[in-house]
C-alpha cells in the first residue's frame, strides 16, 4: 500500500482532505492484487475496510478512488511494481556471488522508512543497495585474501544496466549520495548508548490513589525483653481472659506479618 500511496503521489496533485480517502484506496488495491496472486478470495470486504479505517468517506468513495488508483498507475490486470521486485531482479542480475537476500532487504527497509528516499527511482535505489553491499563484501575480501579481476568487472556490468534502464548519472549520484546519508543515520542511532535514566512521571491523580509507601518497612523492630526477671514476672489474672478453644471468636489480629510504619 505504501508504495501505491507514494507513486500516486508523484504522479498526481491532491488535496489534502481527499488524503484518508487514497489512503484507503490503497489498501483496496493491495487487498485486490494479494488475493489475485494467492489465488483465494478476500476475507475483508470494502465496507468492513472502510469501517476499520473510521474515515468519512463511503465505501463507493473508495471503489471510485480505487479505479483511479488503477487508471493512472496503469494497475489493471497487472501487479504493483515494488523496490523488492527490483531487488530481486539486480540481484540475479549479478554475475558476482551476491548477497544473502536477507541483508539487502534490510538495507532497503532502512532507506524506505525514511522519507528522504521516498521519491526516489525504485530502480536506482535497488541498483544503489546491491552495489553498496557488494562493494562492502569486496573491501571485506581484499583485506584477508586477494580478490580476482573478474569481480571488478561488477562496475561494468552496473554502469551497462544503468544505460539500459535510462538512468542518468546525476540522478543515480543523488541517490546513492542520498541512500549512504540515510544508512548513516540510521547507524548512528543504533551505535548510540541510552543514556537516559527511566523516569516515572505520575500525575496527581494517579498519586493521590498510590499507597504512601514511603513510610513503609520490611523490617520490625525488635522487642527487648531481656530486661524483664524469671522470678519478677507479673503473675497473669485468667480470671477475664479467653482461653484457647475461644481465639476463633477473639478479635486480637493474628496475622503473621504486619506493615509497620516508621515516623521519620
Amino acid at each position: 500500500p505504501d508504495d501505491i500511496y507514494y507513486r500516486f503521489l508523484t504522479k498526481m496533485k491532491v488535496r489534502p482532505c481527499h488524503v484518508p480517502c487514497i489512503t484507503v484506496s490503497c489498501m483496496n488495491v493491495a487487498l485486490d492484487e494479494h488475493a489475485e496472486l494467492t489465488k483465494q478470495a478476500r476475507t475483508v470486504s470494502i465496507e468492513e475496510l472502510v469501517s476499520v479505517s473510521q474515515s468519512a468517506c463511503t465505501w463507493r468513495d473508495v471503489a471510485r478512488m480505487s479505479r483511479v488508483l488503477a487508471d493512472k498507475l496503469a494497475l489493471n490486470n497487472a501487479r504493483a511494481v515494488t523496490p523488492l521486485h527490483w531487488l530481486r531482479l539486480v540481484r540475479s542480475l549479478a554475475a558476482a556471488p551476491a548477497p544473502q537476500e536477507s541483508e539487502l532487504v534490510n538495507l532497503l527497509e532502512i532507506a524506505i522508512c525514511d522519507a528522504g528516499c521516498a521519491n526516489a527511482r525504485m530502480s536506482e535505489l535497488a541498483l544503489v543497495i546491491v552495489y553498496h553491499q557488494l562493494e562492502k563484501q569486496l573491501t571485506e575480501w581484499a583485506r584477508h585474501k586477494d580478490v580476482s579481476e573478474e569481480l571488478y568487472y561488477l562496475y561494468e556490468f552496473a554502469a551497462q544496466l544503468q544505460a539500459y534502464c535510462n538512468m542518468s548519472e546525476t540522478s543515480l549520484l543523488r541517490t546513492r549520495d542520498l541512500f549512504r546519508t540515510v544508512l548513516s543515520r540510521y547507524e548512528g542511532r543504533c551505535a548510540a548508548p541510552q543514556r537516559q535514566r527511566l523516569v516515572w512521571r505520575l500525575s496527581e491523580r494517579t498519586l493521590k490513589v498510590l499507597r504512601p509507601t514511603d513510610r513503609l518497612t520490611s523490617l520490625l523492630p525488635t522487642i527487648e525483653e531481656q530486661h524483664l526477671a524469671t522470678d519478677t514476672t507479673p503473675s497473669r489474672n485468667r480470671t477475664g481472659s479467653e482461653s484457647s478453644e475461644s481465639e476463633e471468636t477473639s478479635d486480637w489480629p493474628r496475622s503473621p506479618v504486619l506493615p509497620v510504619y516508621c515516623s521519620n
